[in-house]
């Protein structure tokens, strides 16, 4: 069952990110009912996004189209880049540790920080501490000024002295089997239809380059014989631009 908060983020990710576009609410809403979402929690999710100045609206009549902030622009496109951009440094045995204590009439950007923590990776410790084994201290120090919560924000470098195997710690701050389940289902059914999808694709056209402008052209179909012979005097004419002296015979020369 997809959230109603990540279809919508991850519907205005893939469309309407570059270039950056606006979607009608009737039209957001008959696009994610097909995920299951009712159309209540689909009006609810904007509402709060709408709040906490992720999306924009924009009314004509009695129509509302929705676009993203500069902040929901930001937030996409850098998570984007955690996404598609994989960190290859070896993990040297420490945590980044954020924690925070936020008052509750700052809840939206309390709400605003977890959404964004959980983009850039961190894991729930509890439920005011998050660990990450990146170094992503300046991305949370630009994160929460941009909130205006830094005074209500601690972050610290750790390694971590016991009592738990940190195996279990990453299983309870990262549901990675649901994890796994989710993707090995979504190979298992969309790689045969991406199969398919490949199989009925046209070839794709190469347009000769400059020098081989002179080559004859082989019209299919070919019958087997053919088509080596055709392959025997490509080959030919290839090696002839290869060298500056011809190898074979003269009357094996022809290109044309």
């Amino acid at each position: 069952m997809f959230r109603p908060q990540s279809a919508l983020l991850t519907l205005y990710g893939d469309y309407a990110l570059q270039p950056r576009g606006e979607i009608g609410i009737g039209s957001v809403v008959k696009l994610l009912n097909n995920l299951g979402l009712s159309e209540q929690a689909i009006r609810s999710a904007v509402s709060r996004m709408c709040r906490a100045r992720l999306l924009k609206a924009r009314r004509v009549g009695r129509r509302s189209y929705y676009s993203l902030t500069e902040d929901g622009h930001s937030l996409l496109t850098k998570g984007a880049q955690r996404i598609f951009q994989r960190k290859n440094t070896h993990w040297d045995g420490t945590w980044n540790v954020v924690t925070y204590s936020i008052p509750e009439q700052r809840r939206q950007a309390r709400d605003r920080l977890r959404l964004e923590l959980g983009w850039m990776g961190y894991g729930t410790l509890s439920e005011a501490t998050w660990i990450s084994p990146y170094d992503l201290a300046k991305e949370v120090e630009d994160l929460v000024e941009r909130l205006g919560i830094k005074e209500h924000v601690q972050i610290f470098h750790a390694e971590h002295q016991g009592f738990t195997d940190p195996k279990k710690i990453v299983s309870r701050c990262w549901d990675l089997s649901t994890t796994h389940e989710k993707y090995a289902n979504f190979l298992a059914k969309y790689r045969p239809k991406l199969r398919a999808r490949l199989k009925r694709l046209p070839a794709p056209y190469h347009p000769l380059p400059p020098q081989f402008a002179g080559l004859s052209k082989a019209e299919p179909p070919l019958s087997q014989n053919a088509a080596i012979t055709e392959a025997k005097r490509c080959l030919r004419c290839d090696l002839r631009l290869l060298f500056s002296k011809p190898i074979w015979a003269p009357k094996e020369r022809s290109c044309g």
